[in-house]
């Protein structure tokens, strides 16, 4: 999200002001649901948060499921290290993806919106860090691999990817190697393209990653592109690697039969409002529009224009698609 003055401010002031207002009584309350303590609140994280109710409890929510994640974790400082040093990285990540650093001075209805992001991000890492609690061992053991690449006044490229930090783990070997491979081929042509072209801006590409651990051994990652080139570029892919097999997983490898696809198309369909034609049966059989949670499945619907929505759909609904031997969902079916 980029960060622009609002032309909406003038006839938002009011209504926030009384908001404000309204809210006073309660604010003692609204500051014991944030992670931190509202008195010591100085920067414009903070303040957002004690100052909006859905942001502070979000904020409370992320601080008791990365507690909990460290304590699943245990007393290993190792392991314990390698945790904190991937929160410090999201924290970066959710301030530049938010427009934190560019808002100085925001008026009102830039609040909000920051604010909005905020929430947003903050609700997207509680999920990522209790699907890491699933596996408290391999989330130890995980760290997050940083490539910057900045040519000042010509491009800026930021890459993450995870690795598991722990040769000793089977399968760990072709893992880094595939995780490091895609984070560089997504961004290997993008200083020549954009030293190519002339703009009034500085083009950048940012690659971020997420990783939800769906059953022991598996590693579902969720790779997010964007950047901006001449116009808007944005791209998510997911790989879910099997370490026993020291391999991505295909389609094949996760659901059964013909009729699936079928289901999917069902769910699907009910996500975006629209009637199921038994005859139709939409492109869900790209096994990158699939993220893999410990307790449900989600696919990623490109939509025109680029946007995307996320169908999830519980494992118990999809039991019988799912082949036998698979271990997606068996502990959830």
């Amino acid at each position: 999200m980029s960060w622009r003055p609002t032309t909406l401010a003038p006839l938002l002031l009011p209504v926030l002001l009384a908001a404000l207002v309204l809210a006073a009584p309660t604010a003692p309350a609204r500051a014991a649901e944030a992670g931190f303590s509202c008195a010591k609140a100085r920067s414009l994280v903070d303040r957002l948060t004690c100052d909006d109710p859905a942001l502070a409890r979000a904020d409370g929510s992320l601080a008791a499921a990365y507690k909990a994640l460290l304590d699943a974790v245990g007393p290993d400082e190792t392991a314990r290290a390698r945790v904190r040093a991937q929160q410090r990285v999201w924290l970066a990540r959710r301030d530049r993806e938010c427009a934190v650093e560019e808002a100085a001075g925001p008026t009102p209805g830039d609040k909000a919106a920051i604010a909005g992001c905020l929430t947003d991000a903050t609700d997207q890492r509680i999920a990522v860090l209790g699907g890491l609690r699933a596996n408290p061992s391999l989330a130890g053991r995980l760290r997050t691999a940083v490539i910057e690449n900045r040519k000042p006044g010509h491009y800026l490229i930021h890459a993450d990817y995870p690795q598991i930090d722990d040769h000793s783990v089977a399968g760990a070997a072709a893992f880094n190697e595939a995780m490091r491979r895609i984070a560089e081929a997504e961004i290997q042509e993008f200083p020549e393209v954009a030293a190519a072209i002339e703009a009034s801006f500085t083009p950048y590409l940012w690659v971020v990653s997420d990783v939800y651990l769906p059953a022991p051994g598996l590693l579902s990652v969720q790779f997010n592109t964007d950047g901006m080139l001449g116009q808007p570029q944005s791209n998510r892919r997911t790989v879910t690697f099997d370490l026993a097999r020291g391999r991505a997983l295909t389609i094949q490898d996760v659901f059964a039969g013909e009729d699936w696809k079928a289901a999917v198309t069902a769910f699907r369909n009910d996500a975006l409002g629209l009637e199921t034609d038994p005859a139709i049966v939409a492109e869900v059989d790209d096994i990158a529009d699939w993220r893999f949670e410990p307790r449900q499945a989600v696919f990623n619907e490109r939509l025109p224009g680029g946007s995307r929505i996320e169908v999830p759909i519980a494992y118990k609904d999809l039991a019988r698609h799912l082949k036998p031997d698979t271990l997606i969902g068996r502990d959830a079916r």
